[in-house]
């Protein structure tokens, strides 16, 4: 019997502090084994075990329980396929001690799954050879050679988006200057890391690096003589029709249009404070997108379908290959040194639950967090489905909650991706003697719950 359970973060080779500091999120196992007596009992069955597809709880009433259990403020999560947004809920507030509601259409800060965005914008630069993976520094700054020591003279930008460049988790990210253009910023920030060196040589050790990140989106800069946040519209939101996003912090200083941060009191024991704070700008890179639902879900759309109109395949390979060098579907399931699994913006493991009809392929996951804001994602690409969900607060138990919420939603998809495909086909072949025709898939799609409909319109191109 499997089981959908929850890993602590130690497992996945990245420890806790590093996934709350550096938003690297949390992962969720979908196990082969036999569930035993210490398994989560709110975490559902396996699918062949749950409760009939008609009886699966609407999404909103799913969430409700979910948020009311964790104390959130608000909770959002969708369903995204190929073909973008399916399926997507929101319940709640968007500040505490207020009424207004969260809605469909609410932007939510990203944090660190920005990351995945940086990384695949500067691809669309090594697509055209402005940059290479194996740029160095040193390359797009010849001028600072003679002030670079050696081992900073070997990172490369490859070492830089999967965490391996010996830089450091964060820079002085508010002393680099407010009255510069966040470029002149992290340019300020790569003169400091001169001076203050490398944590150990490039290449040897996976080490969670926003400095990383902002150096890497620099380099972007240099090449092309345009800011970052230019970059990103131009080569990114722009292609992928992401019109629901931008930088920093959602909505407007003092008003309630859009969801404001949470964090804990008094040690996580006294009433959440609503407050309106963000990452420095010249963090950027790193972590400072906001989005609505609709607008990631075409984000991880492309990279579930490989998106050729934006990259050719290699480069897909390229941004999904942990730092390892295995294939992404040749990910090893056991620990290991599991940090290696790191590849550009996302986490590369292993999971049943995403593997194809080959039985291979691996899942992609990243969280981020502002520490007032929390959200993950996951994407299972031999499947074509991916789950994210956001939240409005920064408060201790935010990722358990997402991980429940995560947890629950690919065991729905599971459910439904099995139980209807065998349903449909049946009654196709016994009551219509028919090839699939477009007219009867149609008729079922549109009678189906909406989560079926997911599955059918999806598989079938409807």
């Amino acid at each position: 019997m499997k089981s959908v359970t929850e890993l602590p973060y130690r497992t996945a080779g990245i420890s806790r502090r590093t996934a709350i500091a550096g938003c690297a999120g949390s992962l969720l196992c979908l196990s082969s084994a036999a569930a035993d007596d210490n398994s989560n009992p709110n975490l559902p069955a396996a699918p062949a075990q749950q409760t009939p597809a008609s009886d699966a709880k609407p999404l909103d009433v799913l969430l409700e329980e979910i948020r009311a259990e964790f104390h959130l403020p608000a909770l959002a999560a969708g369903i995204v396929t190929p073909m973008g947004l399916q399926e997507n809920g929101c319940v709640g507030v968007r500040k505490q001690g207020d009424t207004t509601p969260v809605t469909n259409a609410d932007l939510w800060h990203l944090g660190s799954c920005t990351k995945a965005m940086t990384a695949t914008m500067i691809a669309t630069l090594v697509k055209q050879d402005k940059l290479h993976w194996d740029t160095g520094l040193v390359d797009i700054y010849p001028e600072l050679s003679e002030k670079m020591p050696d081992d900073f003279r070997r990172i490369t930008l490859r070492q830089l988006l999967t965490h391996r460049s010996g830089l450091p988790a964060n820079g002085p990210w508010h002393d680099l200057g407010d009255d510069r253009t966040t470029t002149e910023q992290r340019r300020r920030l790569l003169d400091n890391m001169l001076v203050r060196g490398l944590e150990h040589p490039p290449g040897t050790k996976f080490a969670y690096s926003n400095v990383g990140y902002a150096l890497a989106g620099l380099m972007a800069e240099t090449v092309t003589g345009q800011a970052w946040e230019d970059l990103m519209r131009e080569r990114l939101f722009q292609p992928l029709k992401m019109q629901s996003i931008g930088f920093g912090l959602p909505g407007t200083l003092g008003q309630v249009d859009q969801p404001w941060g949470h964090h804990s009191t008094l040690l996580g024991l006294g009433p959440l404070k609503a407050v309106q704070l963000d990452n420095a700008a010249s963090l950027g890179p790193a972590g400072t997108i906001h989005a609505s639902l609709q607008s990631w879900g075409q984000f991880l759309a492309a990279h579930l379908a490989a998106d050729p109109s934006l990259l050719p395949a290699k480069a897909w390979d390229t941004l999904h290959r942990p730092f390892n060098g295995a294939p992404p579907n040749k990910v090893d399931s056991t620990d290991g040194n599991s940090d290696d699994r790191y590849a550009m913006g996302w986490i590369v493991v292993d999971r049943p639950w995403a593997h194809g009809a080959d039985g291979q392929g691996p899942a992609l996951t990243h969280g981020g967090s502002n520490t007032v804001n929390y959200c993950v994602c996951w994407l299972a690409p031999h499947r074509q489905f991916g789950i994210m969900a956001c939240t409005n607060t920064g408060q201790t138990n935010a990722p358990q909650a997402l991980d429940k919420t995560v947890s629950q939603l690919i065991a729905t998809v599971l459910l439904w991706t099995a139980a209807t495909c065998r349903s449909f086909h049946a009654h196709l072949r016994h009551r219509m003697r028919l090839t699939v025709s477009s007219i009867a898939i149609q008729s079922l799609a549109h009678s189906a719950p909406p989560l079926a409909r997911i599955k059918i319109s999806h598989f079938y191109r409807i």
